[in-house]
């Protein structure tokens, strides 16, 4: 047999460079994803859903200018400037639609070197994985198990199919399977701080969605240069919206409640809970059913909002 030639430095620099495994596909592991291959480290994306990713549902997102730098070095700024609105002017209210302030973002940007964006979610996440290749993501991949030693990690998936890699990273949302097995087994080693080995709690329910594309003569705010940006923050219902560069109005409305009086309610019937509302906006007799009525049901979205700080973020 003829002698293999020797390895190119490219070569050899490809089997110096760790292989990662990312559970979850939402705007975490997608993000990750890119940076990955645009520095040449291989990485394989493992999503639990088909199709209707939790990441890419949901209401707007706003972009500071602290963000703004990750999406040049990512590549992604001129499109990202083209599916973003700028958000110079924040108008708050209260229950009676009274305006009580208006913030100017504009002295920010400038202290910020750029503007504020809003973009709605989905439009984002569209961003986000048109830059991922199709063959480096996998759909409909549950993972069991995971396993790591001084070799490297392991998952073993719902189709009996195992992964190795040398990294793995948990993106799998607030109730993430890969830390829960992280946490398991420093919990019997007894490496698990006290404050992990609690439960998440939450202190509201989040509705959120992004309407169809509006009527400028109803909605004639909408084709305005830079987004609308509504508040109203009064007990128990707290609401904002934003109009997007697309005619469409991303909102959300926030319930607070105590975790020891929750109920478990479908997005639908939160919807009727909430509909009454008063918004801001088109013929200035606006309630939240307006925009409730004009959104898409599979871009409506019903979620806790958990909030904890963990101190364990890694193991190895």
């Amino acid at each position: 047999a003829r002698p293999r030639p020797p390895l190119t430095a490219q070569e050899r620099a490809a089997l110096e460079k760790p292989k990662v495994l990312i559970v979850g596909a939402g705007l975490g592991g997608i993000t990750l994803g890119i940076l990955l291959e645009r520095a040449g480290i291989q990485y394989m994306i493992f999503e639990l859903h088909a199709h209707g990713i939790p990441g890419k549902k949901g209401s707007a997102i706003a972009i500071r200018p602290n963000i703004l730098p990750c999406f040049k070095q990512l590549g992604l700024f001129d499109d990202f400037v083209k599916i973003g609105k700028p958000m110079v002017l924040a108008h708050s209210y209260n229950n009676d639609m009274e305006l009580t302030q208006v913030t100017d973002w504009s002295v920010r940007d400038k202290l910020g070197g750029d503007q504020h964006f809003v973009v709605a979610r989905p439009t984002l996440y569209d961003l986000l994985r048109s830059r991922i290749p199709s063959h480096k993501i996998f759909m409909s991949k549950r993972v069991l198990s995971i396993l790591q030693n001084q070799h490297g990690a392991m998952v073993r998936c719902s189709d009996n199919v195992t992964h190795h890699g040398d990294i793995l990273v948990g993106a799998d949302g607030a109730y993430s399977g890969v830390r829960q097995s992280m946490y398991k087994q420093l919990k019997t080693q007894k490496k698990l701080p006290r404050s992990d080995d609690t439960t998440l709690p939450f202190s509201c329910t989040c509705l959120v969605g992004q309407t169809e594309v509006l009527d400028l003569d109803e909605f004639p705010e909408i084709n305005e240069t830079n987004s609308r940006f509504h508040g109203i923050s009064e007990f128990p219902y707290s609401r904002v919206s934003f109009t997007t560069i697309h005619h469409t109005i991303c909102w959300t409305v926030m319930v607070s409640q105590s975790a020891f009086t929750v109920r478990v309610e479908t997005a639908e019937a939160k919807c009727k809970e909430v509909g009454h509302l008063k918004i801001p906006g088109g013929n200035g007799k606006l309630t939240m059913k307006d925009l409730i009525d004009r959104t898409p049901k599979h871009l409506i979205l019903k979620a806790m909002l958990e909030e904890k700080v963990f101190a364990t973020w890694y193991h190895r």
